[in-house]
């Protein structure tokens, strides 16, 4: 009965999940809706929209509108600080941002692990979500994200298209920096500084690269649990993590 019940789990699907934070929750995103994780950006308000929207910022030339999650799930508003991440989700040829407090990492789940959401978790309809995990004694919500935007995309797209943010757009595009992101990067990806005692920041833990490092602009890429530190695609450094 053992064999089988082991030989049942294996067959089970495996699927990676970005893990996010907001406030004390945990939520999780298909690595496969997650193209970009965007640590340092700057916003454009888009006017008359509902105040989840947060505005727009400008991806290598595209117009990204970016939601505020937690306004989404209308908890209490938080000031952007160090950890404050946009992660640049796809849905059905949409683009849209969603600001999150923090991006913890990439986990696998097995379908066996996630379970039906019941009615309410966290103040979230089931609906929003597409089942529970229990991982470590933390639960988990996948969140169902195309229920989630059904409604607020298209507004941000019906704004766009009105002509009311054309303004905004040309200051997205001309004055705004572009958004710390490395092209064609997995969802664990990001732009970092080596800061001047040779240290680098990853999901809340500090890496020691070296003095001599110290200043430049650097990739931070996980594969397999194996962070990398990249410098024009040369690996400067791994550590596990």
């Amino acid at each position: 009965m053992k064999a089988t019940a082991e030989a049942e789990k294996s067959t089970a699907i495996i699927k990676k999940f970005v893990t996010l934070g907001l406030g004390n929750e945990r939520y999780g995103i298909e690595v496969s809706k997650a193209k970009e994780i965007i640590a340092r950006y700057e916003i454009v308000p888009l006017p008359k929209t509902p105040d989840f929207i947060e505005g727009m910022i400008s991806l290598r030339g595209e117009i990204i509108p970016v939601v505020d999650l937690r306004k989404r799930f209308s908890l209490a508003a938080k000031e952007r600080d160090a950890e404050t991440r946009v992660i640049v989700i796809e849905l059905h040829e949409f683009t849209v941002g969603i600001q999150v407090d923090k991006v913890h990492e990439v986990m696998k789940l097995s379908e066996d692990d996630i379970d039906p959401p019941p009615a309410l978790v966290s103040g979230l309809k089931a609906d929003y979500l597409e089942g529970v995990a229990e991982v470590n004694s933390l639960l988990i919500a996948i969140l169902n994200l195309d229920e989630i935007f059904s409604t607020s995309e298209k507004l941000v797209l019906s704004g766009v298209e009105d002509g009311g943010a054309e303004k905004n757009r040309s200051e997205v595009s001309v004055s705004t920096p572009a958004p710390e992101v490395v092209k064609n990067a997995p969802p664990t990806a990001l732009s970092a500084q080596i800061s001047p005692d040779g240290m680098v920041e990853y999901c809340g833990k500090s890496y020691f690269v070296g003095k001599r490092q110290k200043g430049k602009n650097v990739v931070l890429e996980e594969v397999g649990g194996i962070l990398k530190v990249l410098e024009n695609g040369e690996v400067l450094k791994e550590f596990d993590v």
